[in-house]
């Protein structure tokens, strides 16, 4: 779903409609579908304090004639998008949008979902920067993992007792399948927890504090990096440190954050109880990742519900932890939408 504005200036040249998009910052770029013929394509997107989530799309193009019957005779017209996922600040750059255009070259505009010449509703955020930051690298990683969850095969239906079919049932491929796939939700729960440390160490007071005490020795190409804008210092200390082991994770949030992962991913109560500590549980689930690339294990007994429960698992622990910033860190997360995430099961066939 998306919102979709079409202008219709009643005075602008082809040239004029893109000098001034790009004096908004719009980048030119390639749409998937070359439509309309000899149309140009922009796009707007601030990542600057994570202002914009998708962005807003602007073509330029030539009128089709029912277009010009209708909009007195315009010759050009440019049509914006924006997605149903996109930002506050989105909503408002595409208003902005129509509004510059009309304000330089007159015409009327059409709203897909309000008609003639009404803005777009736009939806406020109460999120600050550090709190979208953590949002989006959020609903990224649980979005892969629903993709996942539902493109998944079900395993060979072997229901019988015997040996032959118990033999069957432990040499089934799809194990095979779910076994490959337990590095990449590692990989998930490495890039959710260090992907959030760079962005709590950029807007925390605490770590610029302990910055500012921090003495070694800093590589020659890093310092380049960081001088081209290519690396950030939070990006520089996070190398210092592994996001596959939970130990690790912990002691860089603890040095530079002050904060107990430990603790965090322990804080909600609906994780579960089980023989096994939740610490314990997230080692295991590194080590077979672990035993899995680097000595080409496979577990047999790994089947599709077992697979499925490993992403509830992790997911509860992202809950967890949201939890853990929203209550004790009174950083704002998850919005409307995301909070259906805190109930939501991998189980389910839908594609998030």
């Amino acid at each position: 779903m998306s919102t979709e504005i079409t202008i219709y200036p009643l005075r602008a040249t082809k040239k004029e409609l893109c000098d001034l998009l790009k004096s908004m910052n719009f980048k030119k770029c390639k749409h998937l579908w070359d439509w309309p013929k000899n149309a140009v394509n922009f796009f707007g997107f601030v990542s600057e304090d994570y202002k914009s989530f998708d962005g807003v799309e602007a073509t330029v193009y030539r009128a089709s004639q029912k277009e010009k019957e209708i909009y007195n005779g315009v010759e050009w017209a440019v049509h914006t998008r924006v997605r149903a996922s996109g930002s506050e600040f989105d909503q408002r750059l595409q208003n902005e949008v129509i509004k510059e255009i009309r304000k330089k070259f007159g015409g009327n505009f059409y709203n897909d979902w309000l008609g003639k010449n009404r803005y777009r509703i736009v939806e406020g955020d109460k999120r600050k920067p550090v709190g979208r930051g953590v949002a989006i690298v959020f609903e990224y990683v649980v979005e892969q993992f629903g993709k996942l969850a539902f493109i998944i095969p079900d395993e060979l239906k072997i229901t019988g007792k015997s040996k032959i079919e118990k033999f069957f049932s432990q040499i089934d491929p799809y194990k095979i399948l779910y076994n490959a796939l337990v590095p990449f939700v590692v990989a998930g729960f490495e890039y959710f927890f260090k992907e959030i440390f760079i962005i709590l160490f950029k807007y925390s007071k605490v770590s610029k504090k302990k910055l500012e005490k921090k003495t070694g020795n800093v590589p020659f190409s890093d310092i380049l990096k960081i001088s081209k804008k290519e690396m950030s210092i939070p990006e520089l200390i996070a190398k210092e440190y592994s996001f596959q082991n939970i130990t690790e994770i912990n002691n860089a949030y603890k040095n530079w954050l002050d904060i107990d992962v430990l603790r965090a991913v322990n804080y909600s109560k609906n994780i579960g109880k089980k023989r096994k500590s939740i610490n314990d549980r997230i080692t295991d689930l590194i080590m077979g990742r672990h035993k899995i690339i680097h000595n080409f294990f496979c577990d047999y007994n790994l089947n599709k519900k077992r697979f499925l429960q490993l992403l509830n698992f992790i997911l509860k622990i992202f809950n967890s932890f949201l939890d853990f910033l929203e209550k004790e860190k009174k950083i704002f997360v998850r919005d409307n939408y995301l909070k259906i995430y805190r109930k939501y099961s991998f189980n389910k066939k839908s594609y998030l």
